[in-house]
């Protein structure tokens, strides 16, 4: 196949997702440039500081390609008057704005959504659509819808950051940047406290899921995501979640065996407090502030010990019955046989010819969701959560690491070992990694000696 018969047929996939998926009819109408390489998408409800943010962006590091900003307002049929204004106003003020210096900025908004879908998902969704539409229209097949929040910062080279990942991994389908809150300064004080450690969980969690093994041991943020528009259309677009969208959209790529972490740039998400979405960051700080718990309690490392052994199993399995009598001492065996797991190892040994497909099979039907629910299952019928700062220090004692510290040392240790890549399961870093099954190793960052 030459370039142009794959690139007709890359226009062809695309616009038949966009007739199938899109929900409503593109709102930008001046054509894109032909050179068009990046869509950044950003869900904007009720911002007040939205042109700082834009303003922000136009002081970065252009990429080498085209580059257009899609900003989506977007409130319910149940919204306030005057965020409807807010919203119809700044659209207004982005359409005849200086601001776009560097790049082309669209402001596009949908109004009155219904409630029972309003949200980022549903945000995320409408952007991520139209720049589909967008990058089609220029022939842009490898071009990127990245996402960001409208109330984030990022490092100066934040576009040519993403541009040169995806140019040196050509096989990437989707990946999530690296990312730090503002942990001292934040008003009001206590929320100083909040974010430090939610930011440490996010961060324990992770690395939990890497010393258990999982495949699925990636940062999954919203506004910390980019994907290629090729792959967002194959694989179903967006989903329209009003909390953990960013979630359940990432964990198709991460199955894939095609995402990565861009590690090399940096997005600084807002701490403040959010009303609006039931997961994130913004709903952790709201239940957080006000809190007379001291500590922030999380997952027991004992569950990641439990995962351990579950992935130890499956990759020591040739077939699901060798599988099955492996895990008859989980700690979460009757998890696993709540949700059938006799039958659906059944299934995926029928449709394999080795003991290599069924292994790969079955960790790709364990996914981030799966290994989720489990932590969820053990935490309430074996495990209670513990105190934040007791649970890092027992999983950095886990990794071979030094356990001393307080709060802001042990975030610092883990966000270390996130930028350097440690331990990441993505397949362009292996090679940067180690294996975990040696955990004691001076090559690893901050070893404990």
């Amino acid at each position: 196949m030459n370039a142009a018969e794959a690139q007709d047929r890359w226009r062809r996939q695309a616009n038949q997702y966009l007739r199938k998926h899109q929900l409503v009819a593109n709102k930008i109408i001046p054509p894109p440039a032909p050179n068009l390489r990046m869509v950044v998408v950003i869900p904007a409800y009720d911002e007040p500081n939205l042109t700082a943010m834009i303003e922000g962006l136009q002081r970065l590091e252009p990429p080498a390609g085209a580059l257009e900003v899609l900003v989506v307002l977007n409130d319910s049929e149940r919204d306030d008057a005057h965020v409807i204004a807010l919203h119809e106003g700044q659209c207004a003020e982005l359409a005849t704005s200086a601001l776009a210096e560097r790049f082309v900025i669209h402001a596009v908004h949908h109004s009155r959504l219904p409630q029972r879908h309003a949200g980022v998902g549903l945000a995320r969704k409408l952007g991520m659509d139209e720049a589909v539409a967008r990058l089609v229209a220029s022939g842009s097949a490898d071009g990127l819808i990245v996402c960001l929040d409208a109330d984030c910062r990022c490092d100066e080279n934040y576009f040519r950051a993403i541009e040169a990942h995806f140019d040196a991994n050509p096989r990437c389908s989707a990946a999530s940047i690296y990312y730090e809150h503002p942990i001292q300064g934040n008003s009001p004080p206590e929320l100083d406290a909040a974010i430090l450690h939610y930011e440490l969980f996010l961060r324990y969690h992770v690395y939990g899921l890497r010393f258990a093994g999982a495949p699925s041991a990636f940062q999954t943020l919203g506004s910390c995501m980019v994907v290629r528009a090729l792959d967002y259309a194959r694989q179903g677009g967006m989903n329209r979640r009003q909390g953990g969208e960013d979630f359940y959209f990432l964990q198709k790529f991460i199955q894939l065996g095609s995402f990565s972490e861009i590690l090399t740039t940096r997005v600084i998400p807002s701490p403040r407090v959010s009303h609006r979405a039931p997961f994130g960051t913004g709903s952790a700080v709201r239940q957080w502030v006000g809190e007379v718990e001291p500590s922030l309690r999380v997952y027991a490392p004992e569950c990641y010990d439990a995962l351990r052994h579950f992935f130890d199993a499956v990759a020591q399995s040739n077939s699901d019955h060798g599988l099955i009598d492996a895990l008859h001492s989980s700690p979460f065996a009757p998890y696993l046989e709540s949700i059938d797991l006799r039958h659906r190892l059944g299934e995926v040994a029928r449709n394999v010819a080795s003991g290599e497909a069924f292994r790969k099979r079955a960790l790709r039907w364990f996914d981030g969701f799966h290994a989720l629910k489990a932590i969820h299952w053990l935490c309430a019928e074996r495990y209670p959560k513990v105190p934040i700062d007791d649970a890092a220090r027992v999983l950095l004692a886990r990794l071979g690491q030094c356990a001393a510290g307080d709060s802001h040392e042990l975030l610092s240790r883990f966000r270390g070992f996130e930028r350097a890549g440690w331990l990441s399961p993505a397949p362009h870093l292996a090679g940067r990694g180690v294996n975990r099954a040696a955990l004691v190793d001076t090559d690893r960052p901050d070893h404990k000696t």
